[in-house]
């Protein structure tokens, strides 16, 4: 949209307690925990475009992740 590319992004998960404002808008007591997913959104030149800061109640988050190695030639 931008004519911007991403090269990079770093991401943070980690657990924490949730946080009155989220609790509020995720229509959640604050007594439970939440994880909290950062990430950090850059250029090539390693220059930061964007930030999001997404709060999960615990119970309601997942994550999956794959990794594969880059080409299929023999190791």
């Amino acid at each position: 949209r931008y004519a911007v590319l991403v090269d990079r992004v770093e991401q943070d998960i980690r657990a924490m307690p949730m946080s009155a404002q989220a609790a509020a808008h995720l229509g959640v007591s604050r007594r439970i925990w939440a994880v909290q997913v950062v990430r950090r959104y850059l250029d090539a030149a390693g220059r930061l475009m964007l930030i999001s800061v997404n709060d999960h109640p615990g119970d309601r988050f997942s994550y999956t992740m794959q990794l594969q190695k880059e080409g299929r030639g023999r190791v």
